[in-house]
């Protein structure tokens, strides 16, 4: 089915009785229903009246040209799948967080035993990443920080060691961060134990 541009100029009215012609330049369904009560305005003004069947034409007319640029049925694009799986599947849904986190690390001077307090900002999007990664881990199964570096994309374990600024950035602090909210238990010795 053919549908027409609703900017389409719509050609001129041929209609019975006193209505002659009706020209009209209207761009669209609105422009030409809005002409057609300006012209029985005037007509009315003048004394004209139409008859039943004038009117008749007039509103079969405009439905038929209505349904010419809006047809009933609009067709939406459909994908059908002939071939395929036909076991069940569980899509997994992770929800990311949407708003940066800030963590307070406190360093206790060695010699005047004062603390200091450093802020450090987790982007969402580091934390996420590591989010997903674990939500893919087993449940209460202890996973070494090895293979945690393997899905960053870091190949082995020194790899992100050595980059300390990226250790921090992508690794220690989107793991503490988890750990603060009880999705993962992390031990020093880089075991991760995903919790939820």
């Amino acid at each position: 089915m053919e549908v027409k541009s609703q900017t389409q100029q719509i050609e001129t009215y041929e209609m019975v009785g006193d209505i002659k012609k009706y020209k009209t330049s209207a761009k669209t369904i609105k422009g030409i229903v809005l002409g057609l009560i300006q012209k029985f305005r005037n007509d009315a003004k003048k004394g004209k009246i139409y008859s039943p069947t004038e009117l008749e034409w007039v509103f079969s007319e405009s439905l038929r040209r209505f349904n010419e640029y809006y047809p009933n049925k609009i067709v939406k694009n459909e994908i059908t799948i002939l071939d395929g799986w036909k076991g069940k599947d569980v899509k997994e849904v992770y929800k990311g967080f949407d708003k940066d986190f800030t963590i307070i690390q406190h360093v206790k001077d060695k010699e005047t035993g004062e603390i200091t307090e450093f802020p450090h900002t987790v982007k969402k999007e580091d934390f996420n990443r590591i989010l997903f990664i674990i939500k893919k881990l087993p449940l209460n199964e202890p996973v070494s920080c090895y293979l945690i570096a393997k899905k960053l994309g870091y190949g082995e374990w020194k790899n992100l060691w050595k980059e300390r600024k990226e250790y921090f950035k992508f690794y220690y602090f989107p793991i503490k961060v988890c750990e603060a909210l009880k999705i993962i238990n992390y031990s020093g010795k880089g075991t991760i134990i995903r919790k939820v």
